[in-house]
């Protein structure tokens, strides 16, 4: 899943001595005050408000038959030197439930374009660059293909962790930490910014307020990485798109060329 850059402690001390600075004095009684909040905060780090919306935002995402979402992302590309390059891009995602799914993915600088199709029957993944594609068989739904394409082959489908967080196949006690951190305005959607943490992963989730409950933005940091690069999205939300299901099936292009899917790697 995703992840929060700083804990909230350190955020609300950020916060508290921009408070000083500008009004040059903060009272004792409200220092003191503040400083027991966030030794609570950071004894009880799990809290239950922020982990009901993971469920709430997740309920509603299974409940949409079809839905388009595009996002500008920036992420940092880490160089052998150590040194984070930061890159841009788009996407793109279309899904038809129960088995429908088109992705297409651009990233700028390095001129990297693929796309994935789930016609519900076969998995593409196509390399728009290079004109290379590779399609595996798997009928059933888009759980089914999320659990076959990680575990076989180990491709994630685009946002699964947001659709599978409060089913069976969600790991709900990976989480260590859950964070409400404050009220945002993104769009002009009135939201809520949350943050998580889990071993080797900290996101952070700004969740639409009111019925329609939708991942607005998303930072994701990998903190199991010295460099803790970081991978930051703008979710634009459609529920309800022009679908024609002729865009789930892959049809090559001419010249492209067909390679296999590598099996992953027994661990040890």
């Amino acid at each position: 899943m995703m992840k929060n850059h700083q804990s909230s402690a350190l955020w609300l001390a950020w916060a508290l001595a921009l408070v000083m600075a500008f009004c040059f004095a903060v009272p004792a009684a409200m220092a003191a005050d503040q400083q027991d909040q966030e030794s609570a905060q950071t004894e009880n780090t799990l809290e239950p408000e922020a982990l009901e919306a993971l469920y709430t935002m997740s309920s509603y995402l299974r409940t949409l038959p079809a839905f388009e979402v595009t996002s500008n992302f920036y992420l940092d590309e880490v160089l052998v030197s150590g040194q984070k390059i930061l890159v841009s891009g788009q996407s793109a995602l279309k899904v038809k439930v129960p088995n429908k799914l088109y992705s297409k993915v651009s990233v700028d600088e390095k001129e990297r374009n693929f796309a994935m199709y789930f016609d519900g029957q076969n998995f593409t993944l196509y390399g728009e660059t290079h004109n290379f594609y590779a399609t595996v068989s798997a009928p059933g739904t888009l759980k089914d293909l999320a659990e076959k394409t990680f575990v076989e082959k180990g491709i994630e489908l685009p946002l699964q962790d947001l659709f599978l967080w409060g089913t069976q196949a969600s790991d709900q006690d990976a989480v260590t930490s859950a964070l409400i951190i404050g009220n945002a305005v993104l769009g002009g959607k009135a939201c809520t910014h949350y943050a998580y943490r889990q071993e080797g992963v900290d996101w952070q989730l700004w969740i639409q307020k009111g019925e329609r409950s939708l991942p607005l933005q998303v930072v994701i940091t990998t903190t199991s990485d010295d460099s803790q690069p970081q991978y930051a999205a703008r979710l634009n939300w459609d529920l309800e798109p022009d679908v024609d299901d002729a865009l789930f099936t892959f049809t090559p292009p001419k010249g492209a060329h067909p390679i296999n899917f590598l099996p992953l790697a027994k661990k040890n």
